[in-house]
């Protein structure tokens, strides 16, 4: 097959948001264009001299990619993205996520469209000659094909993309499908499986092995017995390489859907915030503060990973710094260097150490993170503490913007992660060499001055420090985009209180092996102690606010990682199991809520109830709710999806599972809670070969069993839980 291709690319890669993809297939000249600049923004055009010419052709304003695939003898084509809302002004009920997926198979071109939320028609224009054409609310499809009986329609259905469901690369499974409307014939599977299956009863079963991992697409046919197809349904199931499971499905649930989630709304290389299937409360953003790099590359997805952060490589090259958050356009404003994200840069060097020590070959731009430390020095005053304008500073007060212990805490995780990561790989080019000594070199600054810092306190005393301001009505010190926020925040807030926020920041990292942040456990237990004594929930002491009366990710989800550290995982997981109860919410099963606020905004002394929440939400959303029965009787949630909370969950399964790489060596810390048992792992990468880990049970006390599958053949250690075990290996080639 010829085919020529323009990829698709945001303005700091060198694109302009416009792609093509040109190919013959099966007789067909194919044509797909992408130009997001334009008021058709997607056309496809497919033309024989049998069939004649058909287009498809997309109105409005949207921000969508482009690529082509092969699937066995089939070429597969998606284009995705979401409503362009930096071109024009947008009501929240038309924004929408849009997939466009065209699979071109020996017996024709199979075409499906949708997107994400409320009942409205897909703006699709479909001329020429096409069969099966269905078009409703959210969806238009089509055949474009020799082999259609007209005017039929059988309706195919499967399980196969049901929440928490996935497929396994490479293992041999059984998939059912029904078929409507009394039909007698075969079901022809198309894409990344390839058979057919005999239709008895109206259902059909199909044993298959598909070899690639992702959202991957299979078009199941029904084909009566005179070899016409009447009727299809394109299926995109997710195939893990990385299989994380455990005894709650709640967990098992949010690993597959999160996953799904985040290759559902990726753009190019970008990684939106928001899920497009949900409330999309905020303006379309890619944010930098989330762990979207290390959540990727330890579970399977390497070169999303790769590719995301080679994004921010770009983007740190062409400005010098990287902002809290960008558009969908990935550009900074004209008149503004927008919000200093200090914090996101210490995400950043994190995220790429956590991929380089699972796959050496694939580095950063010495550059970039060259223009990222550079920029993170200049903001470092002399007491060795990072001055920062982010979020966990500025939005919610933090009194020492002289030196966030948010934004202290991770860029010394990144540094110390990526700096290992480089020894541990060996081989350093003189260049390399030289920036991992100014790595380390500021690393020990940074790590010097926190100590320092909180060398008579005990704990980590950072404060909020607005109220004052507030309750004198004085908000003109806050940035103006910030000043509301400020008083929606205080309206809840009597006093101070500990910046939960920030203070378990530390403990969330520093115990990681691969960071090795030493001599910080007095002040971390210390400062956990204390946020659950005085920012938990008073009538549900499972719920630790992390400012007003909010439960949020860095909170809550930040009291898990830091008692896992503490090896204390039966208590973390009574955290884990309050924040998992709002799996059930809405129609989106197994995606949790951004936050969960206890007590109604700007009247402290009102309790939140579910019922009043789903009444709210199915009104303003009736799209996504309400959700199941059965769900947590308190609590005002709002954006489900949100990828710091994505992020923070993934680490916690990280660290569950206790998989470490170190220079010659696996460091191996399971941290299994007791209500988790049995935890098993499958096809975890590292250097020396995938892991696999399994649990068992003896006299009550739980053991972690990981087989690495080295050159050197299997080779298998065992680790009593919280017990450290190292197993020496050698490298395998990437």
């Amino acid at each position: 097959m010829e085919r020529k291709s323009k990829p698709f690319a945001f303005p700091c890669q060198g694109g302009d948001y416009t792609a093509a993809e040109t190919f013959t297939r099966f007789g067909t000249d194919c044509t797909y264009t992408v130009d997001c600049r334009g008021n058709q923004p997607f056309l496809a055009g497919f033309s024989s001299e049998a069939k004649g010419t058909v287009r498809a052709v997309l109105h409005g304003d949207w921000l969508t990619d482009l690529e082509a695939s092969e699937f066995g003898n089939c070429t597969y084509v998606i284009s995705k993205g979401m409503s362009f809302a930096e071109k024009r002004p947008f009501e929240n009920r038309e924004l929408h996520g849009i997939w466009i997926r065209s699979l071109h198979t020996p017996d024709g071109i199979f075409f499906y469209a949708e997107t994400s939320r409320f009942p409205e028609k897909i703006p699709f224009e479909i001329s020429g000659r096409t069969a099966l054409l269905s078009e409703s609310d959210n969806r238009t499809s089509f055949y474009a094909g020799e082999s259609a009986a007209g005017g039929v329609s059988v309706t195919v259905t499967s399980d196969i993309c049901s929440p928490g469901k996935a497929l396994v690369v490479g293992r041999t499974e059984k998939i059912g499908f029904t078929v409507s409307d009394g039909f007698s014939g075969k079901l022809r599977l198309y894409g990344a499986v390839s058979c057919e299956a005999e239709v008895t009863n109206g259902t059909a079963e199909a044993e298959v092995t598909v070899s690639r991992k992702g959202l991957v697409p299979i078009v199941a046919a029904a084909v009566d017995g005179n070899g016409k197809i009447t009727g299809f349904s394109f299926f995109t199931p997710l195939t893990l390489s990385t299989v994380f499971e455990t005894a709650d499905f709640r967990i098992n649930g949010t690993y597959v859907e999160y996953l799904r989630s985040m290759l559902l709304r990726r753009i190019g290389f970008s990684m939106p915030e928001e899920e497009p299937r949900g409330e999309l409360v905020y303006p379309f953003s890619m944010w930098i503060r989330n762990y979207t790099g290390q959540t990727l590359s330890s579970f399977g997805f390497e070169e999303e990973a790769h590719q995301y952060l080679r994004l921010l490589d770009d983007i740190l090259v062409r400005d010098g710094f990287l902002k809290q958050s960008y558009g969908l356009s990935l550009l900074t404003g004209s008149d503004d260097l927008g919000t200093m994200g200090n914090d996101g840069m210490g995400y950043y060097l994190w995220c790429w150490g956590k991929l380089m020590n699972r796959f050496p070959d694939r580095r950063p731009n010495l550059r970039a993170v060259d223009r990222c430390v550079r920029w993170l020095k200049f903001h470092t005053r002399w007491n060795g503490l990072i001055q920062d304008g982010t979020e966990p500073v500025d939005l919610f007060t933090s009194d020492a913007t002289d030196g966030c212990l948010y934004t202290q805490g991770i860029v010394i995780a990144g540094l110390r992660v990526l700096s290992g990561a480089y020894r541990n790989a060996g081989g350093l080019s003189s260049d390399e060499e030289s920036l991992v000594k100014n790595l380390e070199e500021y690393a020990d600054r940074l790590i010097t001055a926190v100590k320092f810092r909180f060398r008579d306190t005990g704990f980590f005393d950072e404060y909020s420090a607005a109220d004052g301001a507030v309750k004198e009505g004085v908000f003109g010190i806050f940035d103006p985009a910030l000043r509301e926020w400020a008083r929606v925040i205080w309206s809840n807030i009597d006093s101070k209180y500990l910046h939960a926020y920030s203070v378990l920041q530390p403990g969330a990292l520093f115990g990681d092996p691969e960071a090795g942040v030493k001599g910080f456990d007095g002040l971390i237990e210390n400062t956990l102690e204390k946020t659950v004594s005085e920012r938990a929930c008073d009538y549900d002491d499972r719920l630790i606010y992390v400012h007003f009366p909010r439960v949020d990710a860095y909170s809550q989800l930040g009291t898990v990682l830091d008692l896992l550290f503490m090896n204390q995982p039966d208590r973390a997981f009574r955290y884990l199991d309050a924040f998992v109860s709002y799996w059930g919410l809405t129609k989106l099963t197994y995606i949790l809520p951004e936050c969960i606020e206890t007590r109604t905004v700007g009247k402290p002394n009102s309790i939140t109830y579910m019922r009043d929440t789903m009444k709210e939400k199915s009104e303003s959303y009736p799209f996504l709710y309400p959700g199941s029965d059965g769900q947590p009787e308190n609590g005002y949630f709002r954006a489900p999806g949100n990828l710091i909370h994505v992020g923070y969950l993934f680490w916690i399964y990280d660290v569950i599972a206790g998989i470490s790489v170190a220079a010659d060596r696996l460091v191996l810390t399971p941290r299994i809670p007791e209500k988790l048992f049995p935890v098993k792992i499958s096809g975890y990468h590292t250097p020396f070969g995938d892991v696999d880990m399994e649990t068992v049970m003896s006299d009550g006390k739980i053991t972690a069993v990981y087989t690495v599958h080295s050159a050197d053949g299997d080779m298998t250690v065992r680790a009593d839980n919280l017990k450290e075990e190292t197993i020496n290996l050698r490298r395998q080639n990437q």
